[in-house]
């Protein structure tokens, strides 16, 4: 899929967001799971590219396309840094 997020909604995004919350455009990757990527899968990741890793958001935006609607993807993440993780 490409053009997944619509290019109008990011920038009205982009522009209504507060400078404190230092929104920035990224590029998201989706991981199948269930479990949590491991600190090289991350490191790998990050070296191609990636600001973010997770497990959702994809699936349903590439549905949400599917069905014609127009979609935004906002993400908050947890771990900001690479770092080894005890789980």
């Amino acid at each position: 899929m490409t053009d997944g997020y619509d290019p109008s909604l990011r920038r009205l995004a982009l522009s209504l967001a507060p400078p404190e919350l230092h929104a920035r455009p990224g590029v998201y990757v989706g991981v199948g799971g269930p479990s949590y990527e491991t600190w090289a899968e991350c490191r790998l990741l990050r070296r191609l590219g990636a600001d973010a890793v997770g497990m959702s958001t994809v699936s349903e935006a590439a549905a949400a396309r599917h069905c014609g609607l127009r979609v935004l993807g906002l993400s908050l993440p947890c771990h900001p840094h690479v770092t080894p993780m005890s789980h």
